[in-house]
């Protein structure tokens, strides 16, 4: 400790002799802004909090006017009803333990402008199936996907993603990961005016999916979407108001845009 009060001493007497004025460093501005706070550098902000409580969750591309393109050091920490999140595009660096403990988060996609993502990372995701990382990623530090044991890297061969999962056991594929229909819809014969619900189960896929139902008379053609049954519930409840068969499938789309499509069933009405 002497010696470092001596260095220290030394460098202001040299400073006084040569006319020098000793200057700190400039310290980042620090801005709350909604559910985020964020520090500003040479005009880009780099979040370090988030404290919403989404399940989905876009992450801003600006924040008062500022462009992100950083993840700082726990900015997502022990988000737990965090289940799917979007980087966008000019995030270049996702720091330490930026998601550490986000248990309910199932999958994310990196984006073409992460280049480095940080020590334990996405550590402690136990329910995270699906990492998507793309070619830009060349620094990946230690322990980014220790204790999520569902995971699969998705990334193209030879690329530091694929090293990384090689080298530290990870399972890895170069395709991408797709939703599956595991339970299929079922043909329905009601009386007027009775309730004909038609469901799916689907799984696998990148974060939430989606469920769009189509309708047509006809059994192989002229299937149109159906307003207003676009959401997260995979569920239908066909109209009974006329007697008469029309038929019905499924799209399930997962965040990454891949999609999945159930039999085709009917309903009828007597």
């Amino acid at each position: 400790m002497k010696h470092i009060f001596s260095r220290f001493a030394i460098f202001l007497t040299l400073c006084v002799a040569f006319g020098t004025t000793f200057r700190p460093a400039k310290a980042f501005a620090t801005v709350s802004s909604g559910d985020y706070v964020y520090d500003v550098s040479d005009g880009q902000a780099t979040i370090t909090l988030y404290s919403g409580d989404d399940t989905d969750l876009t992450i801003p591309d600006m924040l008062d006017g500022y462009p992100v393109t950083g993840i700082g050091f726990a900015a997502f920490e022990l988000c737990g009803g965090l289940t799917a999140v979007t980087i966008p595009d000019g995030i270049t660096s996702i720091g330490d333990s930026a998601f550490w403990g986000c248990g309910g988060l199932t999958g994310i996609t990196i984006p073409g402008s992460v280049t480095t993502i940080g020590y334990s990372a996405f550590s402690g995701c136990a329910k995270l199936a699906a990492v998507i990382i793309p070619n830009s990623v060349t620094t990946i530090r230690e322990r980014v996907f220790d204790n999520c044991p569902k995971l699969t890297v998705y990334c193209k061969k030879n690329s530091a993603a694929h090293t990384y999962a090689r080298d530290n056991f990870i399972k890895f594929s170069f395709g991408k990961p797709k939703p599956k229909v595991a339970a299929q819809p079922q043909n329905k014969t009601v009386s007027l005016r009775k309730a004909a619900v038609l469901k799916v189960k689907a799984s696998g896929g990148m974060g939430k999916l989606r469920y769009q139902w189509h309708c047509s008379k006809k059994q192989k053609s002229g299937f149109r979407k159906i307003s207003g049954a676009a959401a997260k519930k995979a569920s239908y409840k066909a109209p009974t108001g006329k007697k008469g068969t029309k038929y019905y499938y499924c799209t399930v789309t997962d965040a990454g845009k891949e999609k999945a499509k159930s039999r085709t069933v009917k309903v009828t009405v007597r």
